[in-house]
């Protein structure tokens, strides 16, 4: 090569780098295998990248700056002065690599331009926004040229003429500049203001409504209000229309929750409420998720995408003329007409929904009823028989529920006895307890002497004889001595007639009959006698009055003057009259001969005839029907076959006062009395029954009651707490759990679930018949409303995009339409261009009134928002920030300056983005520097 330069004066090197260019292709002076691998490694870094970050950072760095820190560094550093934005492709794995132009725009490192300024104190900032050009485009040579002016006096500084493919990141100067040029503008969004004026106090939002609750949406939007292209639930919803209203708020959501769902269903309600919308995430992945959603749903151009990466310019503009000449207006019948059917779907399945939840006065609801119903259908629960008209509040049960585990915890303390059963008394003391054992004591001695008297009267009545008997043979015995003792009073040989069964009822016929002769002989004014009665010849009186009465005047007064003389000869007093009398007297010679033949006539001392006590006679039979009934079941109770019967009869035919088994029966109630007297104090102390169950031995039983009471002593106290405490269940209706507790139907570690089990099973009817909705809800009916639901939802649904597209129609004129020099003359001009002169921030800056308009959302990167939109840019109505979790603090400040409300989308337990890798400065920390937060 010097040789060769020696003899042509041209370098051979440059000569073939010129000549491959003009084959289109790049000298190196790597080996090809070293090359090959550099540029795969290169491939690899930009392309993840892209992929990650969203920047593309592949340059071909033009021109190095080599410097020093200080003159006796004996360290050079390189910095790239001109960066070509470019990328690497290739077809496949074996093929080769193709180096192409990014079509961003050529930059100067603007990173060098503020370390010379800040720490050399020169100053090259022209560089930064006018770069010198030429027919070409940047003219390199004068760029280098006065570079090299620049630095000249600097020791240690020189200007390399090389070119090298590598990757350079700008992305937080870029991110820098932009808040350093909108400061001042900084402090229109209320969080930016609040985190710089009082970012110790909590945030207060500007806005006056409160962030909707999920289960208020139905009631406070008609689905015609709601704009979501996709599926959303209640809490997505809430979300949705919380953006869509104005508020500043962070959503968490953990992975597959739904959130890039829901951030494309909040940009769609926020355009159709009008809103400009700035989407920001910091991965292209992320964003790319919300576009694909976007443009699936037919919104995607309204939507631009200005992702580092993806924003070349040919991109950017063919997705405003494709916005541009598309157009939203829509009728809006249809729409109208699916919402209103869907209201109607909703309002009723809601209906149903809250009568399941509706709070009862107790607390409960028909869901939590139904729930534990079903959950322990299988399980034993005593009923409960309160009536329906009981109300529980949630106090009432609250106490009830108290009660149950005290009556669990009072059984679990308490020893169960049987003898201990007698006792109910609710209030324990020392001195009660004395009394108690006191009487006890008294109670023993009555017991032992009801023995020798009950044997005596069984023997006497012929039964055998037991040492002991069972309560309910006593008080069969008990009850037939004081029969016999009363029947001793007077003679009762007519219960032993055959038709002593019918004496009552003719008891009942004689009353009849005396009354009806009394009423007979009340209607005449003579009186007669009843002796005379029966002898009055009543027919012949009677045939002589009609002959007398058919007779002719004067043989007719003669004839009834000789009747009525006839007829006073039987009375006993008064005046008789044949036409007033005689038919009363046919009448009382009728029931006289009634009572004369009723069957009681001189069969007892109390008949008297038509004189007879019949009151009196019917009390005798009565208690002559209770000693015969009293003996019959005795007898049949002991299959006596009258054995006791005929013992008894001597007494009771002939009222034997003195007979030995009265005396032995009037032994046996006297041992009673005192028996019952002492039960009686018994109770009194007690509270209790002393007695057993019918079928227990009295005498044995009762003493061995007796003897455990004394013996259980030290057990009082705590079986008192338990009676209290059973006593106060019964009071309240749960007396059915302690019954079963004593039963061991249960135990008491699950009473409390088994109450509410009863509970449940007695609440929940009478819950569902108080609502109509409930009461007369039918599956299939049901099922039905949720098909139709479904299908109108999801008709409202597809309807939902075309009616945002209406909302947010431009209303522009066509291309064709406007003039040259205005906004979108320019915008048609450079559609027009093969490649567009225009770099994209020009394009925005350029458009203040129309841009908004045919991009009113738009999707970028922290990087792409401080790299494309002017400062001057127009507020969004609202920012959304996706995977917030991966973008620092200072990189989201200013995309959050952007809008003038902030909605902030992330896992608050994903991992933050690491810094392991970032470049410090070299300034110290500061003590007094604010601690910074991993994201926002």
């Amino acid at each position: 090569a010097a040789l060769h330069f020696q003899k042509t004066g041209e370098d051979i090197h440059t000569e073939f780098a010129i000549a491959a260019l003009e084959r289109n292709e790049i000298a190196s002076p790597l080996t090809r295998l070293d090359l090959d691998a550099r540029l795969t490694n290169l491939y690899r870094i930009a392309r993840n990248d892209l992929a990650e970050g969203g920047t593309n950072t592949l340059f071909l760095a033009v021109g190095f700056l080599k410097w020093k820190r200080t003159p006796e560094d004996t360290r050079s550093y390189r910095a790239p002065l001109l960066l070509i934005p470019v990328k690497l492709t290739r077809k496949s794995v074996l093929s080769q690599f193709h180096l192409r132009h990014h079509e961003d725009d050529v930059r100067f490192n603007a990173t060098l331009i503020q370390l010379l300024k800040k720490d050399f104190d020169r100053d090259i900032s022209q560089f930064e926004t006018d770069l010198p050009q030429d027919e070409s485009g940047v003219d390199v040579p004068l760029v280098l040229e006065q570079m090299r002016r620049a630095v000249r006096d600097i020791p240690g500084f020189e200007v390399i003429d090389e070119i090298a493919l590598s990757t350079f990141s700008f992305s937080k100067y870029l991110m820098w500049k932009d808040l350093v040029d909108r400061t001042e503008h900084l402090e229109e969004n209320r969080v930016v203001r609040h985190l710089i004026r009082d970012p110790d106090k909590p945030f207060t939002s500007e806005t006056t409504t409160p962030i909707p609750a999920p289960q208020d949406i139905d009631r406070h939007y008609v689905p015609a209000q709601l704009m979501h292209p996709l599926a959303a639930d209640s809490s997505q919803l809430a979300a949705i229309m919380a953006a869509a209203e104005g508020h500043d708020f962070v959503l968490i959501g953990p992975p597959g929750t739904g959130k890039s769902q829901t951030i494309s269903n909040m940009i769609a309600q926020c355009l159709a409420n009008g809103k400009t919308v700035l989407f920001v995430a910091e991965k292209t992945a992320a964003l790319d998720v919300v576009y694909r959603r976007l443009c699936q749903n037919g919104l995607g151009d309204v939507c631009l995408e200005l992702h580092s990466h993806s924003a070349e310019r040919s991109k950017f503009y063919a997705q405003l003329q494709k916005s541009w000449q598309s157009s939203g207006k829509t009728e809006t019948g249809d729409w109208i007409k699916v919402n209103d059917r869907l209201k109607i779907r909703r309002d009723e399945l809601n209906d149903y929904v809250a009568a399941l939840h509706a709070v009862d006065s107790s607390g409960w609801t028909v869901f939590r009823g139904m729930g534990v119903a079903v959950r322990y259908r299988d399980l034993e629960a005593p009923l409960l028989d309160w009536d329906h008209s009981v109300q529980i509040d949630a106090q009432k049960l609250e106490a009830l529920q108290n009660l149950i585990d005290e009556i669990a915890l009072t059984f679990r303390a308490s020893t169960p006895h049987p003898a201990l059963q007698s006792i109910t008394k609710t209030n324990w003391s020392a001195s009660w307890e004395n009394d108690l054992l006191r009487t006890v004591d008294s109670v023993i001695p009555s017991v032992s002497a009801l023995q020798a008297p009950l044997q005596n009267f069984v023997s006497g009545i012929g039964l055998e004889v037991s040492d002991d008997y069972s309560l309910e043979m006593y008080n069969r015995l008990h009850i037939l001595a004081g029969t016999l003792q009363e029947a001793a009073r007077e003679k009762l040989r007519i219960i032993f007639d055959k038709d002593f069964s019918s004496l009552l009822e003719q008891a009942g016929k004689l009353k009849k009959e005396i009354t009806a002769f009394q009423i007979a002989q009340s209607a005449i004014n003579a009186t007669y006698e009843p002796e005379s009665i029966s002898r009055i010849p009543l027919d012949e009186l009677d045939f002589q009055w009609r002959q007398a009465n058919a007779s002719f005047w004067p043989m007719s007064f003669f004839a009834r003057r000789k009747v009525r003389k006839l007829l006073q000869s039987y009375a006993a007093s008064g005046a008789a009259d044949p036409e007033k009398d005689l038919p009363q007297i046919r009448l009382m010679q009728k029931y006289l001969t009634n009572i004369t033949n009723n069957p009681l006539a001189n069969r007892t001392a109390h008949w008297n005839g038509l004189q007879t006590d019949v009151g009196e006679l019917t009390s005798f039979l009565q208690r002559a029907h209770r000693v015969r009934d009293t003996i019959v079941e005795f007898d049949q109770a002991t299959n006596s076959q009258n054995t006791v019967l005929s013992r008894l009869a001597p007494i009771i035919i002939d009222a034997a006062t003195e007979h030995p088994l009265l005396t032995a029966a009037q032994a046996l109630l006297a041992s009673n009395d005192q028996f019952i007297q002492s039960c009686t104090g018994f109770r009194e102390i007690a509270g209790g029954n002393l007695f057993a169950k019918e079928e227990s031995l009295l005498i044995g039983s009762t003493l061995a009651t007796l003897e455990a009471i004394k013996a259980n002593r030290t057990e009082l106290k705590r079986w008192v707490a338990w009676s209290a405490i059973k006593e106060q269940a019964c009071h309240n209706g749960l007396g059915v759990f302690v019954e079963a507790l004593e039963a061991q139907q249960l135990q008491p570690e699950e009473l409390r679930k088994i109450f509410e089990v009863s509970y449940a099973r007695w609440w929940l009817p009478q819950a569902i018949d108080r609502s109509d909705t409930l009461r007369q809800f039918q599956r299939f009916k049901h099922e039905d409303t949720i098909e139709d639901f479904r299908r109108l939802d999801q008709l409202a649904r597809t309807e939902s995009a075309t009616q945002v597209r209406s909302q947010v129609a431009h209303d522009l004129p066509k291309p064709e339409q406007v003039p040259r020099k205005s906004e979108l003359g320019l915008l048609r001009h450079q559609m027009g261009l093969k490649r567009p002169s225009k770099a994209i921030r020009e394009v925005i800056s350029g458009m203040p009134e129309t841009f908004a308009r045919l991009a009113p959302c738009l999707l970028m990167s922290p990087l792409s928002i401080a790299q494309y939109l002017p400062p001057e840019q127009a507020l969004f109505d609202v920012v959304i920030f996706d995977e917030a979790s991966q973008i620092t603090t200072w990189d989201a400040i200013g995309a959050i300056a952007r809008g003038k409300e902030v909605v902030i989308v992330g896992d608050s337990r994903q991992l933050p983005p690491t810094s392991f890798f970032d470049r410090g400065t070299d300034d110290e920390p500061d003590d007094e520097d604010m601690e910074e937060l991993e994201s926002i």
